[in-house]
This record gives C-alpha cells, structure tokens and sequence, in this order.
C-alpha cells in the first residue's frame, strides 16, 4: 500500500514539474510560446533537417495600425486585439507536432509559426487564408466600452528549403510581412524561391 502511494505521489510531482515547466515557456496573457521557447524547439529542428515529411513554412504576421488604433480608441484597445488575435490563431493552429506558434512578447500584435507536415504549398496557403478571413472578424470594444475596433494582420509566408538556417526563414518570413503592409495590409505575400 506505501509503495503504491509513494508511486502516485512521484507520479504527480513529476505531472507538476512539467507543467509548471510549460508554463515558464508561454506567455502569461495569450498562453502562447515566448519567443526564446520558441527559439529552442524550431531552431534544433532547421539545423538537423529533422523535420516532418511533407511541406515546411515560417509564417510571420503583426497587426495592422496597431498605433493609430491605440492612439484613437485607446491603448486597451490593441491589447485586447492582440489577445483577440492570439485566439483566432490557438483555432486555426493549436499546439501540436505539426504547429509551433509563439507570441513575441505579453500581448503583442506580432506572432510567429512553424507550420509542418503539410500535404502541399497550396495546403499552407488556404490554411493562411483561412486564418486571415477569421482574423477580419476580430472586433474588440474601445476604451470607451462602445465603439467597436476591427483588426487585421499582413502576413508573410517564407517555405523552408533544404539547409536553410533559423535566421534565414525568419528573415525572409518577415520581409515578406513587410511586403504584405507595403500591399495595403490585410493581406498576405509569399516570399519568392
């Protein structure tokens, strides 16, 4: 009877260990991974090559206007966007081998993914697509608690090439989010080969 006890209680410390481990790598407000947790699961996975078969891509996307829609309705107003945005992402990319999303800091607008194992380029595009049409459905309330805020996001899609390194997918990532905003924001660039 000890023996058994003492095996449920090692058991539930080592549950408790865990999650108090995961807990340190996300986020407090979007629940989602911090930048540096992030770092260390995709950045092993480029370098070793060791990645789910299937198609590989860095998506980067930010709020568009955040600023101006702080300085109008309030700087609340971006922060519940962001967490509006960190919801829409959790549905459209939940945690799992195939998904790594992290949020670059406590309610950031700027959020990063490693999306893997998908069937093929157009698969991540619809996902993406997907995702954008869901995100123009973020309304969030002012400041005022009346006036209804949209958001929307520019996003850059960059797919991963064989030896490509962390930093170079990011990058490239990136430049095309940059481009989506030069576009007009809302909407979406895919970085070219």
């Amino acid at each position: 009877m000890r023996i058994a006890q003492t095996n449920e209680l090692e058991n539930q410390f080592e549950q408790e260990i865990a999650e108090f481990h995961d807990q340190n790598r996300r986020t407090l407000a979007t629940k989602l991974l911090t930048m540096d947790a992030f770092l260390d699961d995709v950045t092993p996975l480029l370098e070793s090559g060791d990645l789910p078969k299937g198609v590989t891509a860095m998506v980067s996307f930010d709020g568009d206007g955040m600023s101006k829609k702080n300085e109008e309705f309030g700087n609340g107003t971006g922060n519940r966007l962001s967490m509006a945005f960190a919801d829409a992402t959790k549905r459209h990319f939940p945690d799992s081998d195939l998904n790594i999303v992290t949020n670059v800091g406590e309610k950031s607008d700027e959020f990063y993914m490693l999306l893997m194992g998908r069937e093929s380029r157009e698969a991540v595009i619809k996902e993406v697509e997907g995702f954008q049409e869901d995100i123009r459905k973020c309304v969030v309330l002012a400041d005022d608690e009346k006036t209804p805020v949209q958001g929307t996001v520019s996003i850059g899609v960059a797919f991963y090439h064989e030896g490509e390194t962390f930093e170079e997918l990011f990058d490239t990532a990136d430049e095309a989010a940059y481009e989506a905003k030069e576009a007009g924001k809302d909407c979406y660039r895919v970085a070219k080969d």
